[in-house]
């Protein structure tokens, strides 16, 4: 068939392929063959239309889509492959501003920062920026990741700072203002490095174009034809490059999408392009491809059901597919008692599949969240599956790299927790402060660490990072820092900003199930796909809290609705399956009750949809606690909380009164429930910190100078004599922001309280007898036994609303088993950043969950389970063993 070579195309392909002009916007549902109707256009034009490959320019959202692209068309013209442009967004822009660099004001080559470099530059100057309502003084960085995120969506949306800041201003918020003055900060910083970031690559171009018209000519003399892959993931500045590429006729412009897999709101997309295409283009057209060629039958006519869900126009508008494949589809909707009996489900139906000649690989579990991934790779290992390891735990997840950062983090923080693991730095590998150096010399000189490496294409991903950290290191080493400590706060800044992507040869992969979120399978298909949690609050996933509200818009702009996403992410994730597809979801996880998820109500008269119920099973062993290694994990009495162990360990070895073991700390069970892997290092190892985070020594100043106010003495003298002691090295980059937060706070402390009105009585260790053992817990100050008061660094609560903490709840017990009146204790906290104190309530409902916590930490230390299980795992990135650590 002329133009698509060995491509057949059906009649709907055919139509949009060939159509004689543009602006069109072809209508492509998942599996109806959008990349070969995109490859067999490219060959109609230059075939049959004679248009040189030169003349070309596609462009697409993804690096992934733009090598598929690039793949499909050079298997069959390389020459046309080469020739052609065809690149995502972000490198055709970036390859605009290399060419016309003096145009936009950049050097010649401009210095490109990703994420992670953009955080790096805001990061030392943190305490410059004026930050008041953003500012949190256990983090200071913490309001960065929000600031930088809001703006780069005002870059994506084309905002300048000077617009953001009279939106900001309108609006009256006083967080939004804070944001606007960082704003032109930063594009201050980036103009001082000759630097970009990713969202200059797209709005910097658009800006270049529409203020020079004569480089707006050439490159639409250069583009004879615009083709434009997943539109719907293009954001609005992408959109208004191609507009202006497209010319006023956009005769040239064929795009691609489809609104139903519109689910990168969260990263700039904007849907709005695909529904406002007409308005956009008022010439321009639409066509549908008609045939899906990937789903059995049943399934194509299953997904069409939740295309009903959708309420965008390109969405349930759009006509069905006709399904090309025979045979019969399971598809499956189980309830399940509980989350283990979720995953016994779906481990069995697995087995089941692999009974009829499905391997493990062929399967996969497509979940919301990454959490949630990880929650169900745990219990699919438990109950003997195959799951493949690497995932989306990124390159930091790789064997490989972990033992490498163990050791740098041994050469480069000699005092630090990696000696634990590594006692003796080798001497080959001693000297050096070049990270890349010495990656080379421990790969491929004398301690030939890489003839134990198994994953090449890994490591060869680190040494990259640490070339292009030695490239960007004005703006990444400070200079109080060494190059190698510097590189690993880098990996660690890279980890809390979402981790180093890295995608494995599949072919190197061992035949074993593979668990993904939505989001890493779009693009993907799989024989047998397994959707698991489809409960309330888990699909859809509770919304996590912002710190800013959004940017108020201006008129005819669009906001983003995130119930439509969820149910276009639904979507997503039923459409990667080609034969087999199984919904799940528990009626309990953890014990909570949980209600069916609404996504679910667009398939209650679906046709042929099976319904089964998968009862109660025995809770799976925790793997990470029977897999802990008895070396690490101690035998009984080793366990110490600190290298005091004389003094309070909670194995056994302090001694209290009479001889009998000293009470555990609260401190300590509260830091088991953080994580029990941390509390293994840090108690029971009493592993050394390669650095003391400031803040834990800006809250020992201020409670010893309130101590001493109590006492009758002056707190700010008590602080500034102290203050040398425990504060920071006076050249880190937070010190001046921790020394005058507190000078700030003692000098607004209210005259009552120097000397107090009521002065305290010592403070006097309570403890708390629970069923698996005794915690000891200490008040701020004591009035007397029954007069409590705990101090907060955190701002004071709104509507002065105290939430009681497990904290409360154990000196209330306490107080109470010592004597005091049941619920006659009163107890304040003390907001010493406000000067504030507010009565905490008594409430006995909460009180006995929080005990039944502390009982529940109390009981893991007995057993000696240290798992790496974080309460929250986004504090991992900022644990000080987390080079050391397994998860």
């Amino acid at each position: 068939m002329g133009g698509g070579g060995k491509y057949s195309l059906d009649n709907s392909q055919r139509a949009a392929a060939y159509a004689e002009r543009g602006p069109l916007l072809v209508g492509a549902g998942p599996g109806t063959g959008k990349t070969r109707t995109l490859t067999a256009r490219v060959f109609h034009l230059v075939r049959e239309r004679g248009e040189r490959p030169e003349s070309l320019l596609a462009l697409t959202f993804s690096r992934r889509a733009a090598e598929e692209m690039r793949e499909r068309i050079a298997a069959e013209e390389p020459e046309i492959a080469r020739r052609a442009f065809i690149s995502t967004f972000h490198a055709y822009g970036h390859d605009l501003l290399r060419r016309y660099w003096q145009e936009a004001g950049l050097p010649p080559r401009p210095l490109l920062l990703d994420r992670t470099d953009a955080f790096a530059l805001l990061e030392r100057r943190v305490g410059t920026l004026g930050l008041n309502t953003l500012r949190y003084l256990h983090d200071p960085t913490f309001p960065l990741p929000d600031i930088l995120s809001a703006i780069t969506r005002a870059k994506e949306d084309l905002i300048a700072p000077d617009e953001f800041a009279a939106r900001a201003a309108a609006c009256g918020d006083e967080r939004l203002k804070e944001v606007a003055a960082v704003y032109r900060v930063y594009e201050d910083l980036l103009r001082e490095a000759g630097a970009v970031d990713f969202a200059d690559l797209v709005a910097r171009p658009v800006r270049l174009l529409q203020n020079n018209p004569r480089l707006l000519h050439a490159e639409r003399a250069r583009w004879r034809h615009l083709l434009i892959d997943e539109y719907q993931d293009v954001n609005r500045a992408g959109a208004l490059l191609v507009r202006l590429l497209a010319g006023d006729d956009g005769a040239g412009l064929w795009a691609v999408g489809d609104l139903r897999q519109a689910i990168y709101a969260f990263r700039g997309a904007s849907p709005a392009n695909v529904s406002a295409f007409e308005t956009d283009y008022p010439t321009g057209r639409r066509t549908e491809l008609a045939v899906n060629y990937r789903s059995r039958p049943n399934l194509v006519t299953l997904f069409g059901a939740t295309q009903q869900q959708q309420h965008s126009r390109g969405s349930e508008d759009a006509p069905l597919w006709h399904a090309s494949r025979d045979g019969e589809a399971a598809a499956v909707l189980a309830v399940a008692a509980d989350d283990d009996a979720q995953a016994m489900g779906i481990a069995r139906r697995m087995r089941r599949f692999t009974d009829e000649g499905y391997s493990w690989g062929q399967q996969v579990v497509l979940c919301r969240t990454r959490a949630q991934a990880a929650a169900m790779q745990e219990a699919l290992r438990a109950r003997d599956v195959p799951v493949q390891s690497q995932q989306e735990g990124g390159l930091l997840a790789c064997p490989d790299i972990k033992t490498l950062l163990i050791l740098l983090s041994r050469a480069f923080e000699p005092h630090g927790p990696a000696r634990h693991s590594l006692p003796d730095l080798p001497e080959e590998l001693s000297g050096t402060d070049n990270v890349v150096a010495f990656l080379a010399q421990a790969l491929f000189g004398p301690y030939g660490l890489a003839r134990r490496m198994e994953n090449g294409a890994a490591v060869a991903r680190l040494l990259a990072l640490a070339q292009a950290f030695q490239e960007r290191a004005s703006i990444l080493i400070g200079g109080e820092e060494t190059q190698g400590r510097a590189f690993l706060r880098h990996i660690r800044r890279m980890a809390r900003l979402g981790g180093v992507p890295f995608e494995e040869d599949s072919a190197c992969e061992s035949d074993a199930v593979r668990v993904l979120t939505v989001h890493a399978s779009k693009g993907l298909e799989f024989p047998v796909v397994f959707v698991p949690n489809l409960s309330q609050g888990k699909f859809p996933a509770r919304g996590r809290p912002s710190l800013l509200s959004p940017l108020p818009r201006s008129e005819g702009e669009t906001e983003t609705d995130d119930g439509e996403e969820e149910t276009r992410l639904f979507f997503v994730a039923l459409t990667r399956a080609r034969d087999h597809l199984i919904l799940s979801r528990a009626e309990r996880y953890n014990g909570r009750s949980a209600a069916a998820s609404p996504l679910l109500t667009c398939l209650d008269g679906a046709v042929g949809l099976q319904r089964e119920v998968w009862d109660a099973a025995p809770p799976a062993p925790s793997r990470a606690a029977a897999s802990e290694p008895p070396s690490e994990r101690g035998g009984a009495g080793s366990v110490s909380p600190s290298p005091q162990a004389g003094e309070r360990g909670p194995g056994g070895e302090g001694r209290g009164r009479g001889g009998q073991p000293a009470p555990l700390e609260a401190r300590d069970a509260e830091l088991y429930l953080r994580c029990p892997r941390r509390f293994f290092y840090e108690r029971v190892l009493a592993l050394p910190h390669a650095e003391t985070h400031p803040y834990s020594g800006f809250q020992k100043a201020v409670r010893h100078a309130l101590r001493a106010a109590g006492e009758g003495a002056n707190p700010a003298a008590a602080f500034q004599a102290y203050w040398p002691q425990v504060g920071p090295d006076p050249a880190h980059p937070h010190e001046e922001i921790y020394r005058l937060a507190a000078e700030e706070i003692l000098t607004s402390l209210p005259p009552e309280t120097v000397p107090p009105q009521h002065p305290a009585t010592a403070v006097e260790t309570l403890t708390v007898a629970l069923e698996q053992g005794t915690l000891s817990v200490r008040p701020d100050v004591s009035h007397d036994s029954a007069r409590l008061e705990c101090h907060t660094f955190r701002k004071p609560p709104k509507e002065d609303k105290v939430e009681v903490s497990g904290r409360h709840s154990l000196l209330r017990e306490a107080a109470e088993q010592a004597g005091a009146p049941s619920g006659q204790v009163i107890l304040h906290l003390r907001y010493v950043t406000a000067g504030q104190t507010l009565p905490v309530p008594d409430k006995p409902a909460q009180r006995k969950k929080h005990l039944a916590k502390y009982n529940e930490a109390l009981r893991g230390i007995r057993l000696q389970v240290f798992s790496a299980a974080p309460d929250d795992a986004d504090d991992c990135p900022a644990c000080p063993y987390f080079f050391l650590c397994p998860a």
